[in-house]
């Protein structure tokens, strides 16, 4: 097998370092019990590192088989590690090449409460802690778990990289989201990539609003960049809920999220999760006036599309109000469109305005929806006449 090979071609590597040494000690008068001490201090590191890279190369060769298993290891890697052992005792990475390779298969208790040992000893090996980690959860042991993760994390760039991301699926489960907000409230050194992980991961969307809820944690702790990144793809996977929980927690868009209510057109672009999101093509470009925050439509000639759409909560008023700052150009059409956010499919209700108008009421039907998609689309008639529309805001209807 691969392994013997590797095992042998060390052996005899070691054969050889332990020989110079030796003849090295002998040739400046060292004498027999100090030259006996270093070779057996030069084995027993030798041998451990040996044990160690056939480990990993084993378990490189399955990288197939099932997260958290190793299957039984050859039995001269074995042989090998039983050596070290027996030098050294305390080597982590010999107990858990033992544990995990031969004990585990035949006893699992012992090989489970060696493994355990192993961690005593040293919290720095981030096999046995993701292995831990990963026991502990198959066995309910929550707070337990947390910790093996964090020993991980802690370890090594190479071993965050491993962990940060089982440690994000484990919020699946409720019972994770308390042990793992204590140790984020430790400020520790992995938070900015579980957090960028946080905000990308698909489970962690999903247990987003819950995992803020559970810890109290502050929103704010995510960098802007990464905070934004999470509110884009809440709204992107369809959890709209847990796009106006959190908004609701975040400190910085409370003085916004007022005049957002009150029909301002705040957009994505300036930060806001709740905001329109403007769209502009080669024949029309949508923008909010710096100066007076109406939202301008500038459209060629024979141009359509859709300008601006945003999520709305159905709550209160089931009317909303759309006022322009001046009559809708004879040769252009506006319709604001409302759909179930959920469910695009699902329509709401329809308000379209004509040449001359300048307000609009949209009535929407009270029904199973919580959130709705706003849509605001326009049409301008061919022809040598380009059009600018200018919307001062769209608001629940107060009157």
């Amino acid at each position: 097998m691969k392994v013997l090979g590797h095992v042998v071609l060390f052996l005899a590597t070691l054969a050889v370092a332990a020989a110079a040494l030796v003849h090295t000690a002998s040739e400046a008068g060292v004498s027999s019990p100090l030259t006996s001490s270093l070779r057996s201090s030069l084995n027993a590191e030798m041998m451990a590192r040996m044990v160690d890279r056939g480990f990993k190369l084993e378990l490189s060769k399955n990288a197939t088989q099932r997260q958290g298993e190793v299957e039984r290891l050859p039995d001269p890697l074995i042989a090998l590690a039983r050596r070290s052992f027996a030098v050294d005792p305390l080597e982590v990475s010999t107990i858990r090449t033992l544990a995990l390779g031969s004990v585990l298969q035949e006893d699992e208790a012992r090989g489970r409460e060696l493994m355990r040992v192993a961690s005593q000893i040293s919290k720095r090996d981030a096999v046995t802690d993701l292995w831990l980690a990963q026991d502990y959860g198959r066995r309910g042991n929550v707070e337990a778990m947390t910790a093996a993760f964090d020993h991980a994390l802690r370890t090594s760039k190479r071993a965050r990289e491993a962990a940060i991301g089982p440690l994000v699926k484990l919020l699946a489960n409720e019972s994770s989201h308390a042990p793992i907000g204590k140790l984020l409230d430790r400020r520790p050194e992995w938070e900015s990539a579980f957090w960028l992980q946080f905000a990308r991961d698909p489970v962690a969307l999903q247990s987003s609003a819950k995992f803020f809820s559970a810890t109290s944690l502050p929103l704010d702790r995510l960098e802007p960049a990464v905070r934004a990144q999470l509110y884009t793809n809440l709204r992107a996977a369809g959890h709209f809920d847990a796009l106006y929980r959190l908004a609701a927690l975040d400190p910085g868009l409370e003085p916004s999220t007022a005049e957002l209510a009150e029909g301002a057109f705040i957009t994505v672009e300036d930060g806001h999760p709740l905001g329109w999101v403007l769209r502009s093509r080669g024949n029309y470009s949508s923008q909010v006036h710096p100066t007076s925050g109406e939202l301008q439509i500038d459209a060629k000639a024979g141009a359509f599309g859709v300008a601006a759409e945003r999520v709305i909560r159905l709550e209160g008023s089931r009317s909303l109000t759309i006022l322009l700052a001046e009559p809708l150009p004879e040769n252009t059409e506006l319709t604001l469109a409302a759909s179930c956010a959920p469910d695009r499919a699902r329509k709401l209700g329809n308000l379209t305005l004509e040449a001359g108008d300048r307000r609009g009421q949209l009535d929407l039907p009270i029904a199973d929806c919580d959130v709705a998609t706003l849509q605001l689309s326009f049409a301008v008639d061919p022809g040598r006449r380009d059009a600018l529309i200018r919307i001062l805001r769209i608001a629940p209807d107060t009157s």
